[in-house]
């Protein structure tokens, strides 16, 4: 998505391009992409001329919604089970809820644009 925000324009930018730049393999790319799609964080044109744009402007697109439709490219098979109350596995389990609550309202409260902004492309991570 930072990518696309830094590379994007008036033309559509093509997944093979992004995936090159960020040392992607070409069909994870796209199981994001398709996820992104999905979510109505991207549009996409196929063909000659084709690619991917943001939906939104970047200064609209919230740095959560990226992480939590990246995240649905990975399917559990089951849901976790069930902690007794009390066990350590329990408290485990609430503190990272807690971690992951408090995760999300901060990348809820960051958008697209100041990610852009702050960051390098050549870092190891771009979301």
């Amino acid at each position: 998505m930072v990518d696309l925000a830094v590379h994007g324009g008036p033309k559509p930018v093509q997944a093979r391009a992004i995936a090159d730049r960020q040392r992607l393999p070409l069909p994870f790319l796209e199981q994001v992409i398709h996820a992104l799609r999905q979510a109505g964080l991207v549009t996409g044109r196929r063909g000659p001329g084709g690619g991917f744009r943001l939906a939104e402007a970047a200064t609209a697109i919230r740095a959560g919604d990226i992480v939590r439709a990246a995240r649905s490219t990975r399917r559990s098979a089951s849901p976790p089970p069930a902690r007794a109350a009390g066990t350590v596995a329990a408290l485990c389990d609430a503190t990272l809820a807690a971690a992951e609550a408090a995760s999300a309202r901060y990348l809820d409260g960051l958008t697209l644009d100041e990610l852009r902004r702050r960051g390098s492309l050549d870092a190891d991570f771009v979301i």
